[in-house]
């Protein structure tokens, strides 16, 4: 079995890379789009758009058995927020095998060449969506974050208010939309930093055709707060074919107040939808947003999975609270899958910094906690704390480690504002 990467200047591999997509899921799109592109390129003698080139960089990786590809997945370069700075982090999407070549360790094979690639590269992290948790888990994948999906009446909006003014947007206002989300996304570990083209795919359409709208919201001094990009979703319970509920396709707002009066605008819909449809951060209590909870449809849901790729990296840039000045502490991680992430960690803060020696040899004997890389992951990313991972037994304090250290790093290492809000 051969793992590169897929040619998809060429037509032949094109088409075959759309046919194992659409066989997986069940979709023609793909092989339709591509179909058309070679009848425009053939009679040119062109090659097919290099994936290279595209914003943002989405590579394709296959598995090769006799010269025909088996399997294949997408690897998307993106930065992502974490512990407010940027960092490398590698989507994975488009993940398939044709059924006949399922099981055989095709995508074991591609997930580790891409990862390493990654790694390679500079990349902090990667993150996917997956169809069974378990399964990525092999890979040294974990629960990455978690959103609240709401369901609110309209009628339970009504009490929010709305200064300002709210104005018409699209894809022209790409730099306004850019400003908001990027300082929404600040403080939030695992937010993808869009691209112009990611916005591209957001923004550039025809309300009337598309039947998707985009507002920004402008507080008393004319300045830009807060948008909102939605579109009309299909009731499947309804009992006329009038129902229908509107659903936020991306929302951001710089504070709590912008958010309040973004809502306050949705009531403005009454006539027209039943219901308002939005994902909500976990970080942001809903409760704290609405005066009748019982009436409002709220289900916490985890949202993908996350994986680290580079420890050393990941845990070079960790914030250190002032009160663990001058400590120091020892960690050891064990990554099966990429092993070159295992070993014992030297960690010592010292003025808000955190210096980090990796020791390849030693095993857990010589740490103060032992953790594998799944967990960390979680840990790190900040959608599970120290204090869970401990309770569930996955990770483990020495016998020997200082009960203040214990104390110290459990409230370091706790739950932290963690989202994302981009699907690939």
């Amino acid at each position: 079995m051969d793992i590169k990467r897929i040619d998809v200047t060429q037509y032949d591999l094109a088409l075959r890379a759309q046919e194992i997509q659409a066989t997986a899921f069940r979709y023609s799109g793909g092989y339709r789009r591509v179909q058309q592109q070679i009848e425009q390129a053939r009679p040119k003698q062109e090659p097919l758009a290099d994936p290279a080139r595209e914003d943002p960089v989405s590579i394709p990786w296959g598995a090769f058995q006799d010269d025909e590809l088996i399997a294949m997945m997408y690897a998307i370069d993106f930065n992502m927020a974490y512990e407010n700075q940027s960092v490398g982090m590698i989507g994975i999407g488009g993940v398939a095998t044709m059924p006949e070549h399922r099981r055989h360790g095709a995508i074991r094979a591609i997930m580790h060449k891409v990862l390493s690639d990654a790694r390679t590269r500079g990349f902090v992290f990667s993150y996917l969506y997956p169809f069974s948790y378990r399964f990525y888990h092999k890979f040294g994948y974990d629960i990455g974050c978690h959103r609240h999906e709401l369901k609110i009446p309209m009628k339970e909006l009504a009490h929010h208010g709305m200064d300002g003014r709210m104005r018409a947007a699209g894809f022209k206002d790409l730099a306004s939309f850019d400003a908001i989300y990027r300082r929404f996304a600040a403080g939030i570990n695992g937010a993808v930093l869009r691209t112009g083209n990611r916005w591209k795919m957001l923004l550039d359409k025809n309300p009337a055709l598309d039947q998707r709208w985009a507002y920004i919201w402008c507080d008393d001094h004319d300045r830009e707060r807060a948008y909102v990009i939605y579109e009309r979703q299909d009731n499947p319970q309804a009992v006329s074919p009038d129902e229908h509920f509107l659903k936020v396709v991306d929302w951001a707002a710089v504070d709590q107040p912008s958010l309040r009066a973004l809502l306050g605008f949705l009531t403005t819909f009454s006539p027209q939808y039943q219901a308002v449809v939005m994902n909500l951060p976990v970080h942001l209590p809903a409760d704290s947003l609405f005066e009748e909870m019982s009436a409002i449809r709220c289900q916490r849901t985890t949202n993908g999975q996350v994986r680290i790729l580079n420890v050393e990296a990941a845990l070079r840039v960790l914030n250190v609270p002032s009160w663990l000045d001058e400590q120091a502490f020892t960690l050891h991680v064990a990554d099966q899958f990429l092993p070159e992430n295992s070993g014992v960690y030297d960690l010592t803060c010292e003025h808000g910094d955190i210096s980090v020696v990796h020791r390849t040899q030693d095993g857990p004997d010589e740490a103060d906690l032992t953790i594998g890389v799944e967990a960390l992951s979680s840990l790190l990313l900040g959608s599970r704390s120290l204090q869970e991972l401990r309770w569930s037994g996955l990770a483990s304090f020495s016998s020997a480690a200082e009960p203040r250290l214990t104390e110290w790093l459990e409230a370091m290492l706790t739950i932290k504002p963690a989202g994302i809000f981009d699907y690939f």
